[in-house]
């Protein structure tokens, strides 16, 4: 009996081969999540109103879109200092739960759709959710909103209920 011919049995071989030579499941370190502390908003949130916008390229939003926000804010007997306006595209990572960094009592999301902040509930345009004592109010882009009469009407009922007026 010569060393080519020697044969093992199964259990054997399981016992000698207990890894295997290819990794099955790749490692991917998980995502981290995003350090709340480090939110950077334009506006000082004295009124705990958080404003989310989706503007990529921008720092924050353009100027039409600023000065169009400082009318319907005014309109509202608010200003600047009264909100937090957070662009989310710099925060790919950013969930509901992190805006309680802000802190925040009503969320006004501009274009933003609720599964892209991982909601656990459906925000329908123009309707007020509330959850975990935050007010919800989804619409449209701020671009799409001033381009559009009827939306805008839409817009100033749900802040009328929003915020009371």
């Amino acid at each position: 009996m010569g060393l080519d011919n020697i044969q093992l049995p199964p259990i054997v071989l399981q016992e000698m081969f207990k890894k295997t030579l290819v990794e099955l499941h790749v490692y991917e370190p998980p995502l981290q999540p995003f350090p709340v502390a480090e939110l950077q908003f334009l506006g000082s949130n004295k009124q705990h109103i958080a404003l989310l916008i989706n503007m990529p390229g921008m720092a924050y939003l353009a100027d039409d879109d600023l000065q169009f926000l400082t009318d319907v804010l005014m309109a509202c007997k608010l200003n600047l200092e009264d909100v937090a306006i957070l662009n989310i595209t710099k925060y790919p990572l950013l969930k509901y739960t992190d805006l309680a960094a802000l802190p925040a009592k009503k969320i006004i999301l501009f274009g933003i759709t609720y599964g892209s902040l991982d909601l656990p509930f459906n925000v329908p345009e123009f309707q007020i959710q509330k959850h975990n004592s935050i007010q919800y109010l989804a619409v449209p882009a701020l671009k799409v909103l001033q381009e559009n009469i009827e939306l805008k009407r839409k817009f100033w009922k749900a802040l009328q209920n929003l915020f009371a007026l």
